[in-house]
């Protein structure tokens, strides 16, 4: 999905990790402390990326916090997207599984897209994003074509 024209809005509250996802993130800003030198020193808090007050434009659901991930760069890129990127890294290499599978939702192995049947208790929170527009199954897809393939190739691993 092309995030290019998004504010960051699902990156308001950090991201849950897998304990594998916070020993990748830890290894990858380690070796790159220069590039990660805007981190605080705990930005990763239990297994959660820690945040930070950032502010939104009025798009922006009032009733979430004004925060946003500590890994956001200011132009709302993700810098562990970014960084992968410069060095000629897969971008989600690195990137937490739901940051780049969103919206798109995985249960019992099965992709849940927005504003199916099986989404519903979901579909409230989505229409709050840029990206959360109704679409059909179809549609959704055909946009989240990319992700669903890389998320496929790495259960052949």
């Amino acid at each position: 999905m092309d995030c290019s024209k998004c504010g960051a809005f699902c990156c308001y509250d950090g991201v849950t990790l897998e304990f594998n996802e916070v020993l990748k993130i830890k290894v990858f800003v380690e070796e790159n402390k220069e590039y990660f030198s805007f981190l605080p020193e705990e930005y990763i808090i239990g297994s959660k990326t820690a945040t930070r007050k950032k502010e939104y434009n009025e798009k922006f659901p009032y009733y979430l916090p004004q925060t946003g991930c500590v890994f956001v760069l200011d132009n709302n890129a993700c810098s562990l997207q970014a960084r992968s990127i410069e060095l000629g890294i897969h971008p989600w290499e690195i990137k937490p599984e739901p940051c780049w599978l969103f919206p798109l939702r995985v249960e019992d192995e099965e992709f849940i897209y927005p504003f199916t049947k099986k989404s519903r208790n979901y579909d409230a929170f989505m229409e709050g994003f840029p990206c959360g527009k109704k679409r059909t199954k179809k549609a959704w897809k055909k946009i989240l074509q990319n992700e669903a393939e890389y998320y496929k190739s790495r259960l052949v691993k």
